[in-house]
């Protein structure tokens, strides 16, 4: 036995160099390789999941009508997996396999090829959509958790499509008519004015702090005020002219504008003649049929007088046969707007027609004066367009009451103080003109009433500062402003509210450069999809986050 015991040479030395050591060995408490991250087999992995669940849910439908044996003999012909679970099975084990020599799937990759994979669902809309990018990205079983997993997507594709809405908006804001009608005109609009909705609420609500209700109140008076500016300039643009920076809107603008255009008019004056004609004699018969036909003998008799006394006897005193010269037809067109105005905005309906007729008479011989002056007829129609609506603005400015604080109204008028002086300037039949809200001016005062104050806000000052006194009486209401935080927030939002703060707030909240609109539509058309499957995707995991999903400890 000894000698096949001899013939295994016995080690008593420690191995040597060219021995044991030639095997390395590892110790059992050294830690793991690293793993490695790979973001294209996330996005595999992410990009196959909707399909392979989307692949049980047919196979399922399939066996439950009895085709899915032929359509899985049909797949395993074409050379494709025999099923859909073995089809599931091919892919997990690929990952797997990958994750065993150290390559795991990375998160961003993942979901990534999530969106890929589900992004065509997109056009299915944010809730269709997302709902069911939500029950193809979920790994529940059960109809409960599928149910689930569609309500969460639902929420995310509609949150994620409101996202690429709001960032679109953001680069090209749409802004409604009537704030794009005030803006045009130069109206100076708050923040809350522009938004409308919650943020004019909130902006109105806010008047009621101190500081910060002292500058919204100033910014909305400006507003109004800046208002009135716009619609003189509106009178005066006809012209070519506007109103200066140093003429304050209220009686001075309005008593410059009628200066203003008076001054065209005088231009005019020396080149202009007129004779009566057949139409202008219709004009004044349509005018007394139209508006006079039912009101009593009376007024009638008043009109006919008028006729014949400010028209017929003018033209008869012309020196050379029926005609006016320049000074002549401006007395007789300023009669004849008075007497419109005078009678018009009368209590009596029957007077008020008769303030019609007269204007319809003053209409037609505005036309006539053009007939008879072709070379001044487009000149001349400028300056009847911007008295015209110089008639409705000094209505409105008559009707203003006084400013808040004292003193005099100084002719400062509201949105709804024009809209009235333009249904009472309406010569049309019945109003009919604003009934279709056509009437001369009608639109700029409907726009503004609908955004700005309904009447001249306070300009602050002496009640307010009493307010502010009652706040700061006390030693809590001082430390309270005195904190920096606090103060901060204050003075900020005051700022935003001053006269520099307003414009630079309104060029940032509805001007955009040209090119702007082109890239918010690309962005939506682009970036909507996306967003809705992205934000699909990453509802379920916000929802059941860990902060939320953490059992409650026994």
């Amino acid at each position: 036995m000894a000698g096949a015991w001899d013939a295994f040479p016995v080690v008593t030395t420690a191995p040597t160099a060219s021995g044991w050591d030639s095997f390395p060995v590892t110790p059992s408490d050294a830690p793991p390789p690293t793993p490695q991250t790979s973001q294209s087999l996330g996005f595999y992995e992410g990009f196959m999941h909707p399909f392979d669940r989307a692949a049980l849910a047919l196979q399922g439908a399939a066996n439950a009508i009895g085709i899915a044996k032929p359509l899985n003999a049909l797949g395993a012909k074409l050379g494709m997996a025999p099923s859909a679970e073995a089809a599931q099975q091919q892919h997990e084990q690929y990952v797997a396999g990958q994750e065993r020599a150290g390559v795991v799937p990375g998160k961003i990759g993942e979901f990534a090829g999530n969106v890929a994979g589900t992004l065509p669902l997109a056009r299915l809309g944010p809730v269709a959509g997302g709902a069911a990018t939500g029950a193809l990205l979920g790994n529940s079983d059960t109809p409960s958790g599928t149910v689930a997993d569609m309500l969460s997507g639902a929420v995310g594709g509609k949150v994620g499509s409101a996202v690429v809405s709001t960032i679109g908006g953001f680069i090209a804001p749409k802004l409604a008519p009537a704030i794009q009608m005030l803006k045009d005109i130069g109206v100076q609009l708050t923040p809350g004015q522009i938004m409308g909705g919650f943020g004019k609420k909130l902006e109105d609500a806010a008047t009621s702090i101190p500081f910060i209700g002292d500058a919204i109140q100033a910014a909305q008076r400006r507003s109004v005020m800046s208002f009135n500016r716009g619609v003189v300039d509106q009178a005066l643009k006809p012209i070519g002219e506007s109103l200066p920076q140093n003429v304050a809107p209220g009686h001075d603008a309005v008593a410059y504008a009628g200066d203003r255009l008076s001054a065209a008019y005088d231009r005019l004056l020396p080149s202009l003649k007129v004779a009566p004609d057949n139409q202008f004699v219709n004009d004044i018969n349509a005018a007394r049929t139209s508006k006079l036909s039912s009101v009593p003998p009376a007024i009638q008799e008043q009109f006919d007088k008028a006729m014949s006394q400010d028209v017929a006897a003018r033209f008869s005193a012309g020196t050379a046969g029926p005609s006016l010269d320049g000074q002549a037809l401006k007395d007789m067109e300023s009669r004849l707007g008075s007497l419109a105005r005078s009678y018009s905005g009368a209590l009596d309906p029957d007077q008020r027609a008769l303030g019609h007729a007269f204007g319809d008479v003053r209409d037609g011989l505005r036309d006539l004066v053009g007939r008879s002056n072709p070379s001044a007829a487009a000149e001349l129609a400028k300056i009847n367009q911007g008295y015209a609506q110089l008639v409705r603005i000094e209505g409105a400015a008559a009707k203003a009451g006084p400013l808040p604080g004292g003193g005099e109204a100084g002719g400062i008028f509201t949105p709804q103080q024009l809209l009235i002086a333009t249904r009472q300037a309406d010569q049309s039949v019945r109003n009919r003109a604003s009934a279709r809200g056509s009437a001369l001016m009608q639109d700029i005062a409907e726009a503004g009433k609908s955004v700005l104050p309904s009447s001249v806000p306070d300009s602050g000052t002496a009640r307010r500062m009493l307010a502010s006194g009652a706040v700061l009486g006390t030693g809590a209401g001082l430390l309270h402003l005195l904190d920096p935080m606090t103060l901060g927030a204050v003075l900020g939002s005051a700022a935003g509210y001053s006269k520099l703060g307003t414009r630079a707030l309104q060029t940032l909240l509805t001007e955009r450069p040209s090119f702007a609109p082109a890239i918010a539509a690309a962005l939506v058309k682009v970036g909507r999809p996306a967003a809705i499957t992205a934000g699909a995707a990453a509802a379920p995991a916000l929802i059941s986050s860990p902060a939320t999903s953490q059992e409650t400890p026994q």
